[in-house]
């Protein structure tokens, strides 16, 4: 079931026209930006986004410490994100930092959460190798909050074990 929900999901946002892809990701930075949790957290893991993903890094500021996943091995770690930093891509394609960047190891105040589905049970649908599921379930951050378009918040799926609930998600709107 996962696995027709994430092709499913994939082939909607890659149909999306940039014009309201732009439009949905300006909806959902604005409403993190009056996300009070946002505003309190000194503290905030995003990603770098690819393949049609939600760029989420426009909400960057010197005022807050950003971090962004980085595996290493079989798990993910967060480093501190400086916009300068060099890049390079995993063996998934995705931008991370490299290396010799220092892991950041204290509790995260606020966490946003790429998925390719939501249901309204505060599950997520990811893109199947569980990292931030187990990230989650290790260092748990005091917030976790899931960004999706419209079209992925959906009913109900299987989980699994291991699946791990967010506090909440944010859906762009047109």
């Amino acid at each position: 079931m996962k696995n027709s929900i994430r092709q499913k999901m994939k082939l909607l946002r890659k149909s999306l026209n940039h014009k309201d892809k732009d439009l949905l990701d300006q909806s959902i930075l604005n409403k993190i930006k009056k996300d009070q949790d946002f505003i309190n957290a000194k503290t905030v893991a995003f990603y770098i986004p690819m393949s049609q993903e939600i760029n989420l890094l426009p909400l960057y500021s010197e005022n807050k410490i950003f971090l962004v996943p980085r595996m290493d091995g079989d798990h993910m770690v967060f480093i501190k994100y400086d916009p300068t930093m060099i890049l390079i891509p995993s063996k998934f394609g995705v931008l991370e930092p490299n290396k010799q960047e220092k892991a950041y190891d204290e509790i995260i105040d606020y966490m946003l959460i790429p998925a390719l589905a939501i249901d309204l049970d505060m599950h997520r649908i990811g893109y199947g190798k569980a990292y931030y599921d187990q990230y989650i379930l290790k260092q748990r951050p005091h917030k976790i909050v899931g960004v999706i378009y419209p079209f992925q918040e959906i009913k109900t799926f299987n989980h699994e074990a291991h699946d791990q609930r967010l506090d909440g998600y944010i859906k762009g709107e047109l």
